[in-house]
């Protein structure tokens, strides 16, 4: 229930004073049930009071000792230079079924607003791998894991690209991508088959508009330590590429 993550997080306070200081805690940090006896938390913590980066870090929970038994670090930097994060978020979808698998989900969304104008969701996925200690030793260590399988895959692009006023050069631009779970596995994960779908609406100088609309698949096999993406097969944003696959 949300008051229980909300008493979890309560119970860990992850995020700096400098992050609180521009963000409500919310905004920066969620937490997730894995089972009745851990949960996982996500922070987004700003690195430093002069810069736009932000440090994402996992932390798995031990519920019945209220302990921290693994944390994890992603080695890249959340950039803000183009765009203001604006939440970070576990995805409640069901990114594997197979038993005693935890695929866990991280959206971060950014926006940006102004003559030019987007928001994009990027998804994340890690594997948790439990492996409690010893249960015969309550202070014995857990040897969990925790694996960043899946990275920065854009879930979901929107951007207006509009005059201040009359007829001028303008698009509209919406991408989306969904995941579909397969029942084929490689290396103990679920094959994932990727679509995409992506719709532009340009307007000229005389107010005349043309709509252009693209379709796009793909199928994501784990290979033991991710799951691999074809770059060139992705809808990409001709205004805003640089901004999208950052």
């Amino acid at each position: 229930s949300p008051k229980q993550k909300s008493e979890i997080i309560a119970r860990h306070p992850l995020l700096s004073k400098e992050t609180l200081k521009h963000a409500e805690s919310d905004q920066r940090a969620d937490c997730i049930l894995l089972n009745t006896a851990y949960s996982l938390i996500v922070t987004a913590n700003a690195d430093s009071p002069d810069n736009n980066l932000y440090q994402i870090k996992l932390y798995l929970i031990d519920q019945k000792n209220n302990l921290i038994t693994n944390q994890y670090t992603l080695p890249k930097m959340f950039n803000e230079e183009n765009g203001a994060l604006s939440s970070i978020q576990f995805d409640h979808s069901v990114f594997s079924n197979v038993a005693h698998r935890h695929v866990i989900g991280v959206n971060t969304t950014q926006y940006n607003f102004g003559h030019a104008s987007y928001e994009k969701k990027v998804l994340n996925l890690f594997q948790i791998n439990l492996q409690p200690g010893n249960p015969s030793n309550p202070n014995s260590p857990s040897n969990s894991q925790i694996q960043w399988v899946l990275q920065g895959l854009v879930t979901h692009f929107s951007s207006s690209w509009r005059p201040s006023y009359g007829c001028d050069t303008g698009t509209n631009e919406e991408i989306r991508s969904i995941l579909i779970l397969q029942p084929s596995q490689q290396h103990g994960l679920q094959d994932i088959l990727l679509k995409q779908s992506q719709k532009i609406e340009d307007s000229d100088e005389q107010c005349k508009v043309s709509r252009e609309q693209h379709k796009s698949q793909q199928l994501l096999k784990f290979d033991g330590h991710q799951y691999r993406i074809n770059q060139a097969q992705l809808l990409k944003s001709e205004d805003f590429s640089g901004m999208i696959n950052n």
